[in-house]
């Protein structure tokens, strides 16, 4: 991670050991895992914490700006067009599957898992053990861990969770699709997409002109979702995130579209 990022990331609170194991000063016991995380593309929501070239693919927070959302952890999925799946609600899930990750990776609660679950500050390395007996690394099975009784995370909710998280989903009780992105949305949505008119930036197609005229109309929130969408090459996204931020005047979103800008190479599309 750049270390933009990890300024960034310290300012919004992010746990210690979160960070730790971001910059590389925890070593990822996972087999592909790279930290710091490596470029290959990714929208400016994601603050990268590990990436993963054999898809590729990223852990990391996931933010979105001028709305009153959580950031949540995920796994992005760039070789599926960007797809993004909460993996986590909260620091303490977050590491937590990161031991998950490593025991199910060392074939059990080997002396490199323990040392990385103490690092992590993860205490029921055991109870941790058992479960991936039963599950391995299925985020479904992480519901039987004290970590994950409360605020279950979309990865982890079976048949018969009720999800109370703002990723979309078709048994929420939450208005989602008022602060969900389209990286957000599955492959196919219409099972879960509501019954009346959805907002704009939801919907497929080129999305620069709908961000500019949100942007125009003072509209941060959506111009952002609008900016979290398919199919913006990175170039594009660099001019429109300098323009959100220069219009913004909120000095943490700065330090966010400085960490992106200084990152983003080349000129691939999310």
């Amino acid at each position: 991670m750049n270390p933009k990022y990890e300024a960034l990331m310290r300012s919004l609170g992010v746990n210690l050991p979160v960070i730790d194991f971001a910059m590389g000063r925890i070593p990822s016991p996972m087999a592909g895992a790279s930290t710091p995380a490596e470029w290959y593309v990714f929208p400016p929501a994601l603050m990268p914490i590990s990436s993963d070239g054999s898809w590729p693919s990223y852990l990391g927070l996931w933010k979105h700006w001028f709305t009153t959302r959580p950031a949540s952890y995920v796994r992005l999925l760039v070789g599926s067009h960007s797809q993004t799946v909460e993996i986590a609600r909260s620091d303490v899930q977050f590491t937590c599957s990161l031991v998950v990750s490593a025991v199910v990776s060392r074939d059990g609660a080997d002396d490199v898992a323990r040392r990385f679950a103490d690092a992590l500050q993860v205490a029921n390395l055991e109870e941790i053990d058992a479960i991936t007996l039963q599950t391995e690394d299925d985020p479904r099975g992480l519901v039987k861990l004290p970590q994950f009784q409360d605020a279950v995370p979309l990865a982890s909710c079976a048949v018969d969770c009720r999800y109370d998280g703002w990723f979309p989903a078709a048994e929420s009780a939450i208005p989602w699709w008022l602060t969900a992105c389209e990286l957000e949305l599955p492959d196919d949505p219409s099972g879960i997409l509501p019954g009346y008119e959805i907002a704009p930036w939801l919907h497929p197609g080129s999305k620069v002109e709908l961000f500019n005229q949100l942007l125009a109309a003072g509209s941060l929130a959506g111009a952002w979702l609008t900016l979290n969408s398919r199919g913006w090459q990175v170039s594009e996204a660099k001019r429109a995130l300098a323009k959100l931020a220069g219009l913004s005047g909120d000095l943490t979103f700065g330090r966010l579209a400085d960490a992106w800008t200084s990152v983003a190479e080349g000129d691939q599309s999310y």
